[in-house]
């Protein structure tokens, strides 16, 4: 499309040339006919005539340059049209061929598996080949045998014909008829027991599918237990967190309270002091002091006289409430303490802040407790204003307590019945495990059965073939003797008419013989008969044999899953209820 193009342009540019190169020769003409008026008019003519051609054939040009133009735009739309079918079949048609191939790969190796087992089934197929030889020779054997015995039986029989009765040809065939009865109808109650069995199977495996959903059901609820679980334990740990928040603000509570009655008997020492001391030493006046400022434990200590001057002075009661103070400090407080105030370390609260930094274990209390006892804080605004935005109430630490005990016995009951549930889960799995693998079990057995039965009836069909091919035989046999009694006694009757007439009439000679193909025939009959009901008794010991199988295999794993879905309905009630 591109060379019609260039060519297109191509001629253009000559056609415009041409045309230059006219106008030029049109130009000169002119001139000179305005130079020389009295010019030839003849090159005149031929001049425009040159003009005409020329015109007609740039009209013809054009002509021909439009309608190559209109192929290109052609071109260029089929073009188009081609590139759009092209990316749709790569959109669409290629992923559907490299499907297909993906698939036909995934056949041709399905085949070659196919080709495996087809392979692995013909070798079978000749050791079967070669066993049913072998038990065809067997068939021969036991076929020379009766042979024999039918020669014996051929040479006895002729001492034998008249021994036999009708009667009792008779009744052996009505007996051997209600045998055959009485066979169809076991054949068919063993049918309608092999039906109901596998209605009981289908059944059986509907309640597997189910249990199995049900697993799939308890799993679920596991998972979801086990979230909220979770969830309750994250609860539980920013309840705890909380509870301990609280025994801090209780603690800082309670010895601030203890503070407030220490401050209280220190006072009530110092005026009974002022009021027994009358010496000079003792009457000095007094500087204001920090328990009129609201101050702590330290002015307790120094005027109640814990200082070797006057260790005498020193109340047990004080002592044991310094030690209480300090013994409910916490180790980063003590340590922050002793950085803060070293001038006050020769004092014995300042000993007993040593000796219990030097402690490891140190229970939660807060800093200001201890600034509380220097007296560097006034105990009774910073008290209340701390109580009144940290504390408690005694209804919500009872109401948080009594929400972690019910939570705790949540979690207790979560877990008793997490783990109930875990144990199910596992016995049902090892109980469908056990399944599979009985199924296994029981696939391979009923398999090399299956191989073993199709044996067995190719060899009891040409066992059959043989007797038939042999009761023929045996049957012409009868009727060739039965032939050659009628031609001998023809040949009796005319050679010796007229001796044996009186002895042996021929209406006598004729019953005998009718009665000896009779016989024959009754014979033929009973031993069809005995030879299906040998083929009958045949398929009931194989039915029977199926069905005792199938009983022995299917009625354990039956008792076990009607067993544990009686336990499952159980377990269901109890927990409903």
């Amino acid at each position: 499309m591109e060379a019609h193009a260039s060519r297109g342009r191509r001629t253009l540019e000559e056609i415009r040339q041409k045309r230059a190169a006219e106008r030029m020769q049109h130009a000169v003409p002119i001139a000179a006919s305005h130079v020389d008026s009295h010019g030839n008019q003849r090159a005149g003519a031929e001049h425009l005539a040159r003009v005409q051609e020329l015109e007609n054939g740039n009209t013809e040009l054009e002509r021909e340059n439009k309608m190559l133009l209109s192929k290109i735009a052609e071109k260029e739309v089929e073009k188009d049209a081609l590139v759009n079918r092209l990316n749709d079949l790569e959109r669409n048609v290629v992923p559907s061929l490299k499907k297909s191939l993906n698939d036909i790969y995934l056949e041709k190796d399905a085949a070659v598996v196919a080709k495996e087992d087809a392979l692995a089934q013909l070798r079978s197929m000749k050791k079967r080949l070669k066993e049913a030889e072998e038990e065809q020779y067997r068939a021969e054997e036991d076929s020379a045998s009766l042979r024999a015995q039918l020669n014996t039986l051929q040479q006895q029989m002729g001492h034998t014909y008249s021994g036999y009765t009708m009667g009792t040809s008779s009744e052996e065939s009505v007996a051997m008829e209600k045998e055959i009865q009485d066979l169809q109808a076991q054949l068919k109650q063993e049918s309608l027991l092999r039906q109901q069995e596998q209605q009981q199977l289908a059944e059986q495996s509907q309640l597997r599918q189910q249990e199995q959903e049900k697993l799939a059901k308890e799993q679920t609820r596991i998972a979801s237990l086990e979230a909220e679980k979770q969830q309750l334990e994250d609860q539980i740990t920013m309840l705890t967190k909380k509870a301990t928040g609280m025994e801090d603000t209780y603690t800082y509570i309670i010895l601030s309270f203890i503070y407030v009655r220490n401050v209280r008997t220190c006072r009530r020492y110092n005026d009974e002091d002022e009021q027994l001391n009358t010496s000079p030493v003792r009457s000095q006046p007094k500087q204001k002091t920090h328990a009129n400022s609201g101050g702590g434990l330290g002015f307790v200590l120094s005027n109640s006289g814990f200082f070797p001057d006057s260790i005498a002075m020193l109340n047990v009661f004080d002592y044991f409430t310094i030690h209480t103070i300090v013994a409910l400090l916490p180790h980063a407080s003590i340590s922050m303490v002793l950085q803060s105030h070293n001038s006050q370390m020769n004092t014995p609260f300042g000993v007993l802040l040593e000796q219990k930094a030097s402690r490891s274990y140190l229970p939660g209390c807060s800093i200001r407790l201890v600034l509380l006892t220097y007296g560097h804080l006034p105990i009774l605004e910073d008290a209340s204003e701390f109580a009144a935005r940290k504390a408690f109430s005694m209804q919500d630490r009872e109401k948080l307590e009594q929400q972690l005990h019910d939570m705790a016995l949540m979690i207790e009951r979560l877990e008793g019945s997490r783990q109930k549930l875990l144990m199910e889960i596992d016995s049902q799995s090892s109980e469908i495990e056990k399944l599979f693998e009985e199924n296994s079990a029981l696939s391979a057995s009923y398999q090399e059965a299956i191989d073993v039965t199709v044996q067995w009836e190719n060899q009891v069909r040409d066992c059959l073939k043989q007797n038939e091919e042999l009761r023929s035989h045996l049957e012409k046999l009868r009727l060739e003797q039965v032939s050659l009694l009628k031609v001998s006694n023809i040949a009796t009757q005319s050679d010796g008419q007229t001796e044996n007439s009186i002895s042996n009439p021929p209406q006598m000679v004729i019953e005998n013989i009718s009665l000896k193909d009779q016989l024959i025939k009754e014979q033929s009959r009973s031993e069809g008969l005995s030879a299906e009901i040998m083929k009958l008794s045949a398929e009931l010991r194989k039915a029977v044999h199926a069905q005792n199988n199938l009983a022995r295999l299917y009625r354990p794993v039956l008792r076990d899953i009607e067993s544990n879905l009686m336990k499952m309905k159980q377990e269901t009630y109890a927990t409903i209820q």
